[in-house]
């Protein structure tokens, strides 16, 4: 039997797993147009096909003829997508698919380095490698912002707004390593999500990978150990312990570590659950009114605030390219100001 542009919808949605109630509110339609959309009892809008590309990342030729073009990437959940906004979504499939226009174009004006080699080693010890590899001590705190635009080749990193239980997720392709923070997120959080997919876009093999709610996921375990380590080893903690002169942990210690270290409070209270230093009822006490805590005893509020106000911005490699592909008359000036304003540097196109 053939295979229709309904059923091709509706395979869609399936893979992405979402609902058809989703795709309603996407394309502000009633979820019965939705169904008969599916079963080929109404037209496809060129509208709503373009937004539809979008989300699902696939070519026009795709939904209307069934010609699939295999380079296509998209984004993979592990868990369920039914609270997720389909237009963040959407949003991020368009950044990715800038970038990838932007990489294809300055192919051939680009050095590529290496990037350090993959390795089979314990998470902490990984960890451990990517710091010596950046100059970085074991006990000193790290930027990790900084360090990871300036020491990872080709990295952007995207601050979008979008649900709570949405962290981030990350994805490589075209020799381009692109990572999605949640902009509402407080800085402590946005520096472990960061350092999270760290370890997805060194070690692990599937093209995007995000961080909703992930308890019983071996490999987001795993990159949760590594970003642990990563802004933050046991031993770093241990030697804290001795030069403060810590026999047991308060709150007046948690404060000041996580403040040290620039771990969120969560994190930092579950690392030293992880290794007996507080109970799980300490843990409770500990908990509540972190930033009234926090300025109580006389700490800036950055870290548990986001990293900035903007809803949704863009770091790194994305205005490079931008900026390259122009100057090498690879692209018009309205192609450029399209692309600026896609990576939300309205100010550039309109000052």
């Amino acid at each position: 039997m053939t295979e229709t542009i309904g059923d091709r919808l509706k395979l869609l949605r399936k893979s992405h797993h979402f609902t058809q109630k989703q795709i309603a509110k996407y394309l502000d339609f009633q979820q019965g147009q939705i169904a008969k959309l599916e079963n080929n009892q109404r037209k496809l809008k060129v509208s709503s096909l373009e937004k539809l590309c979008q989300l699902y990342n696939c070519d026009e030729e795709y939904i209307t003829s069934g010609i699939k073009d295999e380079t296509k990437h998209n984004i993979a959940f592990r868990s369920n997508v039914e609270n997720l906004n389909l237009d963040t979504i959407a949003n991020m499939n368009k950044i990715i698919r800038n970038i990838e226009f932007l990489a294809d174009k300055t192919e051939s004006l680009t050095n590529n380095n290496e990037e350090f080699d993959e390795d089979y080693l314990e998470l902490y010890e990984k960890a451990a490698i990517c710091r010596k590899l950046w100059k970085i001590d074991e006990y000193t705190p790290i930027d990790i912002f900084r360090v990871v635009l300036e020491k990872i080749n080709n990295v952007t990193i995207c601050f979008f707004e979008t649900e709570d239980n949405l962290s981030g997720s990350s994805i490589k392709t075209k020799n381009q390593n692109i990572i999605f923070i949640n902009s509402r997120h407080p800085l402590g959080r946005q520096r472990f999500t960061l350092a999270h997919e760290i370890y997805h876009l060194k070690y692990d093999d599937e093209f995007i990978n995000c961080d909703i709610d992930h308890k019983n996921d071996e490999i987001e375990k795993k990159a949760d150990i590594f970003a642990s380590s990563l802004l933050m080893s046991n031993g770093a903690l241990y030697n804290f312990e001795i030069e403060n002169n810590i026999t047991e942990w308060t709150l007046d210690d948690v404060i000041q570590a996580e403040q040290y270290f620039q771990i969120s409070h969560r994190a930092m209270l579950r690392r030293l659950k992880t290794l007996g230093k507080i109970s799980e009822r300490t843990a409770e006490e500990f908990s509540p009114d972190i930033m009234y805590n926090a300025e109580l005893r006389g700490y800036d509020l950055k870290l548990y605030q986001p990293y900035s106000e903007d809803k949704n911005m863009i770091l790194g490699n994305y205005i490079k390219l931008v900026n390259k592909t122009y100057e090498n008359d690879l692209i018009s000036e309205s192609k450029m100001n399209e692309l600026l304003i896609d990576g939300f540097y309205d100010n550039l196109v309109y000052n």
